[in-house]
């Protein structure tokens, strides 16, 4: 194993589906993890975050719950996508790719109604869908049949 660079880099919010907190880190060996550090400086973690860290990660029975919360929650977005006309291409348990001709005008439209997506420039026919929260999945339903052709 002597030379061999391994590094691991866990991003806490996206692997337990809790954007906003903002707590992270990266495993390596100390040479390659000072370069690291150089490279992108300090990044303070708040106290609260930490606290969710360590509570999060003591619980691998609700780690375990919110991964397959996650995935069947991409299940019900690509349904609702599809329902509304768009092609699903992908993505992950947090976020979902879609393609559609019009995808700048639906971008427009949801961006109206208080939904959020990110459109691309290249190519302009690709969405980008964030899982939403419990209590928004009926706004995203109504706002999804407001842009449908």
């Amino acid at each position: 194993m002597r030379g061999r660079k391994t590094i691991v880099l866990r991003s806490f919010g996206k692997f337990y589906g809790l954007p906003g907190v903002r707590l992270g880190f990266v495993i390596a060996e100390p040479g390659l993890a000072g370069r690291i550090g150089a490279q992108f400086g300090d990044w303070p973690v708040s106290a609260e975050a930490i606290a969710a860290g360590r509570a999060a990660y003591a619980d691998s029975g609700w780690a375990e719950r919110m991964r397959l919360r996650l995935a069947g929650d991409a299940r019900r977005l690509d349904a609702l996508l599809e329902k509304a006309g768009l092609n699903v291409l992908g993505g992950t348990s947090l976020f979902r790719l879609v393609e559609a001709p019009d995808a700048q005008q639906r971008f427009l439209t949801l961006a109206r109604l208080g939904v959020l997506v990110r459109p691309f420039s290249d190519p302009p026919t690709w969405l980008r869908f964030g899982i939403p929260k419990p209590k928004d999945w009926p706004r995203l339903a109504a706002a999804l049949e407001a842009t449908r052709p």
